[in-house]
């Protein structure tokens, strides 16, 4: 007991009470007198950073299991090694396995041994003995450098942060699925939107929400949040979830949106034609029901390339489906070319309809032409007026509409001359005034006019 006298203090870290009580046991055997225990790597590294905790021999071995409460060894061992004082602090990592892989991992990660459980009392005095004639000056000492913890302190906050939000989430997300079991409908619905804050247990936590709604008897919601799991399921590409999902959701409304298909545009809509095909792929293995080859056609047109989208979507089917394909990949060929001819068509309506509409739109109406006609003086009526003389009597002689004796006379001179054209009378196309011709046209008029008068 000579030697074990002399083992220095062990910081033990667990990842539970119930394993943290069997190595305290085993290193009270070995004769370790002084045991700090702790199950969190973040709070074992701050008690360590911090000079006032340690012994006052200020000698102390890290004994850490592969896994804690908060995180794996490794990453203690990472984050503890950030910190200046602590880079050579003896870490004695016990691993579940002897695996080549898992020895290579906690070399990598920065412990100074290793351990496999079960382990022997003998074993376990060996390894710490080892371990306490590490050079004295690596050691942690009181009053050491301090300086350049800006990493250590980084690293500490941005687990805390990250541990924090994850631990948070599934917690709610074990908490909802408790409320369930035990039909209290409500808790579990703030349970689970608690945890949809998590990406890594969104799809879990909708598929919850699901879950409790249909308990509520309230199916819209019920199918609402299940296509919501389906959807992110199909995004992670967690395909085995995601069937069940789809097959729940169309059981309870055949009507549904096909979360594949939306899947499916929007990585057609980001140009990522690999992913988009393998989710068509994966849709067309739940189930080839009739026209779905149809749909496949409308979604590859949807694309920027539709031909580019259709090959990998014709590969993928022959990688899935293997010689199975042919009949389902020549059915796909025919239903895009009879597509893409019935959009060239439409398009080809539409744009006559379009150049339809815009020449309707632009071109005068029947209505807008007839009032500016009547707007408009036409050059007959401008001719008669600009012979009109000062006696009240009109061109040749005639009586004026306010002549009282010559009422009955006038109309029958006007209807003789108002339906007369342009071309009849004589217009001149430089100056659109009359011409002499019409001159000798009104005396005519008024010569006749004076004869018959004179005859009654």
């Amino acid at each position: 007991m000579a030697d074990s006298a002399k083992l220095p203090g062990v910081l033990l870290l667990s990842q539970d009470s119930t394993l943290s009580s069997i190595d305290r046991h085993s290193l009270r055997q070995i004769g370790v007198a002084e045991i700090t225990s702790m199950t969190s790597g973040a709070e074992a590294a701050r008690w360590l950073a911090d000079e006032n905790n340690l012994p006052v021999s200020s000698e102390i071995i890290v004994v850490c299991s592969e896994t804690l409460a908060d995180m794996s060894g490794e990453k203690f061992c990472d984050i503890v090694r950030l910190h200046p004082r602590l880079l050579a602090l003896p870490v004695l990592l016990i691993l579940s396995s002897d695996s080549e892989l898992a020895q290579l991992k906690a070399l990598g990660c920065g412990a100074s041994a290793m351990l496999v459980r079960p382990y022997s009392l003998n074993v376990l005095r060996q390894a710490l003995q080892e371990l306490k004639v590490t050079d004295a000056a690596a050691r942690p000492k009181r009053g050491g450098e301090t300086a350049g913890t800006h990493d250590f302190d980084k690293a500490l906050e941005t687990f805390a942060s990250n541990w924090q939000q994850t631990y948070s989430a599934e917690n709610h997300l074990r908490a909802g699925m408790r409320y369930l079991h035990e039909g209290k409908w409500n808790n579990a619905l703030q349970a689970f939107k608690q945890a949809l804050t998590n990406e890594t247990i969104r799809a879990e936590a909708e598929l919850g929400l699901a879950l409790a709604w249909h308990g509520k008897s309230d199916e819209r919601q019920f199918c609402h949040w299940l296509a919501c799991a389906a959807k992110t399921f199909i995004r992670v590409r967690n395909w085995q979830r995601a069937r069940t999902a789809y097959a729940r959701l169309m059981q309870a409304n055949p009507e549904a949106r096909d979360p594949y298909f939306s899947q499916a545009r929007r990585l057609i809509r980001r140009n990522r034609y690999s992913a988009a095909a393998e989710t068509l792929a994966e849709r067309l293995q739940i189930s080839n029901e009739r026209g779905i080859c149809e749909d496949f056609a409308k979604i590859c047109l949807v694309a920027d390339s539709p031909e580019v989208m259709l090959d990998f979507l014709l590969e993928m089917l022959e990688s899935v489906l293997g010689e199975d394909s042919l009949s389902v990949r020549a059915e796909l060929r025919a239903a895009y070319e009879a597509e893409k001819h019935r959009l060239e068509l439409f398009r080809l309506q539409s744009s006559r309809e379009r150049q339809a509409s815009l020449a309707r739109r632009f071109s005068p109406s029947a209505a807008t032409i007839a009032k500016q006609e009547k707007e408009t003086p036409s050059p007959h009526a401008e001719a008669t007026a600009s012979v009109a003389t000062k006696d009240g009597k009109s061109a040749g002689g005639m009586p004026s509409a306010d002549s009282k004796d010559d009422a009955d006379d006038a109309p029958k001179a006007l209807h003789a001359i108002l339906p007369m054209t342009p071309e009849e009378i004589g217009v001149d196309p430089m100056t659109n005034a009359p011409s002499s011709r019409l001159n000798d046209l009104f005396a005519v008029v008024r010569h006749t006019w004076k004869l018959g008068r004179k005859k009654r």
